[in-house]
């Protein structure tokens, strides 16, 4: 279990690398280059977009997560199948709160607003704080937690 718990935490870390590498990359953009154009009239629609996808995509991925953990528990599956719907599901999760980040780095990109950058930012940690456990994953497949050790 404990390499199975690895893989989890390998596949979260690449994924908020990725992200904060994408955010320092659109940072480097505006500052050097200055990519995109503030434009007032865009900005006021995205200034509700952004915020509604960075708080709608991680909501719906959270809740879609829960349910199908619900589902997992109440099914008599495998230790092994158990452990792959779980990996599924929980890269459902991160793709989803990953999407929300993309979003607002995009629009940032498009717009040079640092609101949104700092909106991907802000989902940038709640994705971190998202990072696997044994106590999570013990919790989440109803097993003792010190079997994880």
């Amino acid at each position: 279990m404990k390499e199975y718990l690895k893989s989890l935490k390998i596949i979260h870390i690449a994924l908020s690398v990725g992200i904060a590498a994408f955010i320092g990359i659109a940072y480097y953009f505006q500052i050097s280059i200055g990519f995109g154009a503030y434009d007032p009239s865009l900005s006021s629609i995205f200034s509700i977009l952004v915020p509604l996808f960075a708080f709608l995509s991680p909501s719906i991925g959270v809740l879609y997560f829960n349910k199908k953990i619900k589902q997992m528990k109440s099914k008599n599956n495998s230790l092994e199948e158990k452990k792959l719907n779980y990996r599924m599901v929980y890269i459902i999760k991160l793709a989803s709160i990953e999407a929300a980040a993309f979003f607002a780095i995009v629009t940032f990109l498009l717009l040079a607003d640092y609101v949104f950058l700092i909106m991907a930012g802000i989902v940038l940690i709640f994705l971190i704080i998202q990072h696997p456990t044994d106590y999570r994953l013990s919790a989440d497949f109803d097993i003792d937690p010190k079997k994880f050790l």
